[in-house]
């Protein structure tokens, strides 16, 4: 039998993108003006570093696993299909920002780096888990054939 093809995405946060160069540029000057070059080259760093950690979200579905990937990798979440009971596409409210964040007290992950589509997965467990995507159609068509 002929496996399905894996579904892959990568979304890129421009936002994110702009505002960090925004805040290398502020940083650059004030350390300029108040000439503190080693302040400025440590927190230089740690904001390149956080960008290149959270710049994009890569999203793959093969035949058992959902994939979750920030970034350069250093933030990554695998999901089997099977422990999935539903999913729905859903809207992410303008003040739930961007990034890995919590939904909530206790209903689970928010995986988002640009925009406010998301596919909403409902685990087995009862925790849900929240993926951003500029094709939550495409995504979600995908999950709906593999966790049923």
């Amino acid at each position: 039998m002929k496996s399905a093809k894996p579904y892959h995405q990568v979304q890129i946060g421009y936002g994110i993108l702009s505002m960090a160069l925004v805040a290398e540029i502020s940083l650059i000057i004030g350390c300029v003006r108040f000439a503190n070059p080693n302040a400025c080259i440590l927190f230089s760093l740690l904001l390149a570093f956080l960008s290149a950690c959270f710049f994009s979200l890569q999203v793959t579905v093969d035949e058992n696993l959902i994939r979750l990937k920030f970034g350069i990798g250093f933030v990554r979440k695998e999901i089997a299909l099977d422990q999935i009971r539903s999913c729905a596409r859903v809207k992410n409210f303008i003040l739930s920002g961007w990034g890995l964040k919590r939904i909530g007290r206790t209903r689970g992950w928010s995986y988002s780096v640009s925009g406010f589509e998301s596919v909403e997965l409902t685990l087995k467990n009862g925790q849900i888990l929240r993926i951003g995507t500029h094709d939550p159609e495409g995504l979600f068509q995908t999950l709906q054939k593999r966790i049923s």
